[in-house]
């Protein structure tokens, strides 16, 4: 099995904060 380069985009709006926290565990998820 080879391993793929992939290009992943997470976007956010967030008043409070609570989305880029959510964004940034994604983030951290998808590394």
């Amino acid at each position: 099995m080879t391993k793929e380069e992939s290009i992943v985009t997470v976007l956010y709006g967030s008043e409070t904060g609570t989305a880029q926290d959510t964004a940034e565990e994604i983030w951290k998820a998808a590394k």
